[in-house]
């Protein structure tokens, strides 16, 4: 799987090349010159919808509680 959030003069792509239930192995590649940041979360809802978890990680971000059960 392939995700690329490339956007005007900014590249960054994600590649999952392998994975399973316990474990995934990513591959980043970012053309950019800016800075890179990356967040890994587990055990989300599988029903969590994409709105949701941005609201999730800016309240985590902004100082908020990470969510019980979330590792």
């Amino acid at each position: 799987m392939t995700d690329d959030f490339s956007s005007g003069s900014i590249s960054f792509v994600v590649a999952t090349t392998s994975s399973s239930r316990d474990t995934s192995k990513v591959g980043l590649a970012n053309d950019s010159i800016g800075p890179h940041v990356l967040v890994v979360v587990g055990r989300l809802s599988e029903d969590l919808t994409v709105e949701e978890f941005i609201e999730l990680v800016d309240g985590v971000e902004q100082g908020g509680p990470i969510p019980e059960g979330v590792s």
